[in-house]
């Protein structure tokens, strides 16, 4: 171990961490953990090193399981929803929106079921709208009705919220749509310390900046400082993520650093003795961390600082490693599934990024020793130095070590955020500086409040002046493909090695091993053969299909629904986009006009670039599909209307043809919701031998029409239309097409009963597998000219 025993510890912690994941039972690791803690004892000094590292390891194995695994016998989780009437528990916290889109966390004191009331354990999660009540922290409430269990990801490349909040030990969420179905039973039943100290800091906060701030310059400041992210405009974070500047939206040790100067600073103003001031600053950045909810970032920052300011009062020399080794250790022993947050991952890879390889750039790049060598150390070298030099450095290493988690996490690569970051982390730390000084004199002077809410609005205009002429640079960020978690820990372990090492020989070799790992990441998937991939997207009551040529064009058949708060063109087809590398599309194919079809397509057409959207000749009238096409007209976006006969050139090993709507249906009658559904555009792919029968919402009375097309459309794959309801797939239809498979694109308990269990019969009567997106999530296959591959995509 060396130099170096808290690193030694914390990463061989963190392999159990992942051994216990992937391979490790319980309680198998528990019974070789004491063996080896045993066998320890009889044992030479020599095998003492590995023996602790065996029992490191399997230490971090039984952690994870005691964390995720081992649970108390009254634990919700271990209780069926269905069979839950009501929960009584305590709010912990509330995340309160402007759009009223509210969370809030309860700790479980007792639920009933069916069998009676008893005590329970356990965290859950209350999503709350369209209605004003609002829970406060402390409060004791009973929630009427089923709670549900968190699902786990849908589609790929959207967030995995089961395992976020899994982390947290929250397995059960409650949709709070009726009001009277919570009911606050007593109040101010939270601890002592949070009640009294914590909460009334974050409300003072909160309070301070929504009364000295506009609204979108409270929303900045309070995600900077408070965490508290939900009122930032969707736009904005996207912009953020496009320049690789998102991170500084996220409470870091920059914030952590200012608050220790503030402290500090005015401990020594307030002739505070010194044996005091390190007691007091302990239980600062302690209220601090809990106001945050100790996110990993806050709590690595401020450890790492505690540590350092002990190291120094007691006269030793600190090892930044081992700080940092520490801080993480002591994280993950309290929180083992913090090392799957992405938080946790960011803040630790970019500080360990900054410390190894500011320093190593500065050696291998000699440009300061030249300059230092024709010129005299003076003024302006150390400004140069100073401001534009080293944070250069800092910037270039921080981008370079986190490249695989933007990659995994976001599929970008941060082409400008080298630059961005020079500019955008200064202002950033100008105005927390100023939300800081704001907290301190707006109980003394409104006008000094004001003038200082006056400065931060002016310093946030010119942030967002900074960012959007970044975002509107050409190649502001690279999007490619999800290469997966090996490329991504690779890169990262030999980027790591290549700037720490001090042999040339081993230092090249890890250069090599980093740049075959970096060629992974940016080159996009290839099979062995040509193939047409097609992803049915689970956007819940609604259809989203995206379709992969053998030439690379890509083609998106409906883009689901966009209710308030969910638009799955955002949340659902443009991170799958990302994690495919292709960001654009080529067609944009809109079946017909419902919203639970179209509803996704205008934030998709202003994210990425569409090269031809195809309509329905269909006239529908409502305000969302003339929205629509009116952003097509305005932005030069070339728009076809297709009907039965044509064809589309997508790709000369592929033909797609249009075999509806007729012109019969392109005419409104009594603009019918069931008008609308039979003006679908039906569409059949061949690639070779298989084929695949994309049907829109058409419905029975316009199936025979379909039907004149005889042996055209016999189709190994089917997408069942309108959802799997009664109206649709006749038994005349489906002998015709003579599915191998059928994919049901539906949400889970829909209010229509989607799918008709008749049509699940004759589905059945004929042998054919089925795929609901609302029981499997998305599904996915690899089509080739003479055989097809379902993909399984959770990897």
């Amino acid at each position: 171990m060396g130099k170096y025993p808290l690193v030694f510890t914390a990463v061989v912690f963190i392999c159990g961490i992942v051994i216990g994941d992937l391979i490790i039972p319980f309680p198998f690791d528990l019974y070789f953990l004491i063996f080896f803690f045993i066998l320890k004892f009889f044992t030479s000094q020599k095998t003492d090193v590995w023996i602790l590292g065996v029992v490191l390891l399997l230490a971090g194995s039984v952690r994870l399981h005691m964390t995720r695994d081992i649970l108390s016998e009254d634990h919700i989780s271990l209780v069926p929803c269905d069979s839950i009437l009501s929960v009584t528990g305590i709010v912990q916290s509330a995340t309160v929106s402007n759009d009223m889109h509210n969370q809030f966390r309860i700790t479980i004191e007792q639920l009933s079921t069916v069998r009676g009331s008893r005590p329970a354990s356990g965290d859950m999660i209350i999503f709350s709208r369209s209605h004003t009540n609002i829970l406060n922290f402390g409060d004791k409430i009973r929630i009427s009705g089923h709670p549900e269990k968190i699902t786990p990801v849908r589609n790929p490349g959207q967030f995995d919220y089961q395992r976020y909040l899994a982390a947290k030990g929250i397995y059960y969420r409650y949709r709070w749509n009726a009001p009277d179905s919570v009911r606050i039973v007593e109040k101010n039943m939270g601890g002592w310390f949070e009640s009294s100290l914590v909460r009334p800091v974050a409300d003072y906060s909160q309070q301070t900046f929504d009364r000295s701030l506009d609204d979108e310059d409270a929303a900045l400041v309070k995600a900077l400082l408070l965490g508290e992210k939900q009122d930032l405009e969707k736009n904005t974070i996207t912009k953020y993520q496009m320049v690789g500047v998102v991170h500084v939206l996220a409470i870091s040790g920059l914030h952590v650093g200012f608050i220790i100067l503030f402290a500090m600073t005015g401990f020594s103003l307030l002739r505070v003795p010194k044996a005091w001031r390190f007691r007091l600053l302990l239980l600062v950045l302690f209220v601090y961390g809990a106001v945050v909810a100790f996110r990993p970032p806050v709590v690595r920052a401020a450890l790492m600082a505690v540590f350092y300011l002990y190291a120094e009062r007691i006269e030793r020399k600190p090892v930044t490693d081992n700080l940092l080794a520490g801080a993480a250790l002591i994280i993950l022993l309290i929180r083992p599934l913090e090392l799957y947050n992405p938080g946790f991952q960011f803040s630790f890879v970019a500080v360990a990024s900054i410390l190894h390889g500011a320093k190593a750039f500065d050696r291998w790049i000699p440009l300061r020793k030249i300059y230092l060598a024709r010129n005299q150390k003076g003024p302006v070298f150390r400004w140069l130095t100073g401001a534009v030099w080293m944070p250069l450095l800092v910037s270039l290493s921080a981008v370079l070590g986190t490249v695989p988690l933007t990659t995994y996490y976001y599929g970008t690569i941060p082409v400008i955020a080298l630059a961005a970051n020079l500019l955008v982390i200064p202002i950033i730390a100008v105005i927390v500086l100023l939300s800081l000084f704001l907290l301190l004199v707006a109980p003394l002077s409104g006008f000094l409040a004001g003038g200082i809410g006056d400065l931060i609005a002016l310093i946030h205009l010119f942030l967002n002046t900074v960012i959007d002429f970044f975002a509107r640079l050409p190649l502001a960020s690279i999007h490619v493909a999800n290469s997966g978690k090996i490329p991504a820990i690779l890169w990262t372990l030999c980027f790591l090695l290549t700037v720490h090492s001090e042999f040339q020989r081993l230092r090249k070799l890890f250069a090599v091993l980093a740049g075959a790992a970096l060629l992974i990441i940016l080159l996009p998937e290839t099979s062995r053969r040509p193939s047409l991939d097609v992803t049915f997207l689970d956007v819940g009551q609604g259809d989203a299909a995206y379709l992969r040529f053998p030439n690379g064009r890509a083609m998106l058949i409906d883009a689901g629904p966009a209710d308030p708060g969910w638009d799955n063109g955002r949340v659902t087809v443009l991170p799958f986009l990302k994690q495919t590398g292709k960001i654009g599309l080529d067609y944009l194919v809109a079946s017909h006009a419902h919203d639970d079809h179209i509803g996704g397509m205008l934030s998709l057409l202003e994210s990425v670039r569409v090269d031809t959207v195809i309509l329905s000749a269909y006239p529908y009238h409502s305000k969302r599909f003339l929205r629509l096409k009116s952003y097509c007209s305005a932005n030069g976006i070339p728009v076809l209307t297709a009907g039965r006969g044509d064809r589309i050139y997508a790709d000369p090993a592929c033909r797609v043809y249009v075999l509806h709507p007729d012109s019969t249906h392109m005419k409104a009658m009594n603009f019918s919701g069931s008008e609308c559904n039979n003006s679908s555009i039906v569409l059949k792919i061949q690639y070779g031998e298989n084929g695949l029968l994309f049907t829109g919402d058409i419905e029975r009375p316009v199936e025979p029409v379909v039907l004149m097309y005889g042996d055209l459309l016999e189709s190994e794959i089917l997408k069942v239309g309108h959802h799997g309801s009664n109206t649709s797939s006749s038994s005349e239809f489906l002998d015709a097409v003579d599915p191998v498979v059928a994919v049901i694109p539906v949400a889970l308990k829909n209010k229509f009963r989607h799918p008709s269990p008749k049509t699940m019969q004759r589905l059945a009567e004929r042998s054919v597998k089925v795929y609901r997106t609302s029981h499997t999530g998305a599904v996915m296959f690899r089509i080739y000219p003479d055989h097809i591959e379902k993909i399984s995509w959770r990897k």
